[in-house]
């Protein structure tokens, strides 16, 4: 039986191998297929040893910038009310804008790397520089979330209903990234 106690969440204490990064390491084990990191570790090093040649900053400034430019601040949540199911425009925490940002980018340049007939690494190369310079598919899939939690704006009184958590979502600069 509970007796009032509030979890806290655990620090994430994995790192990648070449960057001690653990955004890096989050974005490693997104694009992991089949458990092959191997292969994902080889796509993510060689994306961005690109990427720091070009950019002429470390990998970790350029996740940190493609993440300031992907990371969303509204979601919609269906929610269930009187029979009718509303998509209700909620606050995404810090710990699911950047898993929405991650498979944004997985999913994006998937999609870059068919449209162009090239390799998953070269689509993930363009679409994070695409990212960086604030176009790209993965930009247009956040600008069509915040417009369609706009247009749903009128629901956000539902809010409460669905949701669980009824704490409002602090956000600051503190915890945007994870260290």
């Amino acid at each position: 039986m509970s007796r009032g106690v509030v979890a806290k969440a655990r620090e994430r204490r994995f790192y990648d191998n070449k960057y001690q990064s653990a955004l890096i390491a989050q974005f490693i084990n997104v694009l992991m297929i089949d458990g092959k990191k191997r292969v994902a570790e080889k796509i993510v090093y060689s994306c961005f040893d690109r990427l720091s040649e070009e950019v002429s900053s470390t990998p970790d400034d350029i996740m940190r910038d493609v993440f300031t430019n992907l990371l969303p601040t509204i979601e919609l949540k269906p929610c269930r009310v009187g029979g009718v199911t509303y998509q209700v425009p909620i606050p995404v925490q810090n710990a699911r804008g950047v898993a929405l940002a991650l498979k944004w980018l997985k999913q994006s340049s998937s999609k870059v790397a068919k449209k162009a007939t090239v390799s998953f690494s070269e689509g993930l190369y363009r679409e994070i520089r695409d990212a960086l310079n604030g176009r790209g598919e993965a930009i247009k899939i956040k600008e069509n979330a915040q417009r369609m939690a706009e247009a749903n704006r009128a629901f956000a009184h539902f809010r409460w209903f669905g949701n669980k958590n009824k704490n409002k979502v602090k956000r600051t600069n503190n915890n945007l990234f994870l260290r």
